[in-house]
């Protein structure tokens, strides 16, 4: 329980960032268009949250991120900037029940989002397996298929 709660302040951390650096002026010449598609058993994980974490992971990191439409394909954006920039990443999904994504919960000043279908085994960038490398000229990431098991 604790590696998911974990896992859920990293993600608000690192969408926090992706707004705190919103209107920072900075170089966004180098960032690619990247899309890619995530499925879960061979089927689309439509609303996925899929997070790109440069590779280490370090304080002043920027992430990339994108939600997963109805085909599973997602498009990234990096301090709400189109694209992400060259180098290694670790990618992390979360992928809560799409009719109960916008049902988070406040209880006892805790809040409590719908549970990720995933059970919180792609969530942390620290233990994810799921890795990309981004160059000058990706365009088209290569899917992310997993398993809900």
């Amino acid at each position: 329980m604790q590696a998911v709660q974990r896992a859920r302040v990293q993600i608000v951390l690192a969408l926090s960032s992706l707004l705190m650096f919103a209107g920072c002026s900075g170089e966004t010449s180098n960032l690619v268009q990247a899309t890619g598609t995530v499925t879960v058993d061979g089927k689309p994980a439509v609303g996925a949250s899929v997070i790109y974490f440069p590779n280490p992971i370090t304080e002043a990191t920027t992430v990339a991120a994108g939600a997963a439409d109805q085909d599973g394909k997602y498009t990234l954006k990096s301090d709400l900037k189109p694209g992400i920039a060259p180098g290694n990443y670790k990618v992390t999904v979360i992928w809560r029940e799409p009719a109960k994504q916008n049902e988070s919960t406040l209880s006892m000043g805790d809040i409590k989002d719908p549970p990720d279908l995933l059970k919180g085994r792609y969530a942390d960038p620290n233990r994810s397996k799921l890795l990309a490398e981004i160059s000058g000229s990706t365009t088209e990431l290569p899917p992310i298929k997993l398993t809900s098991k």
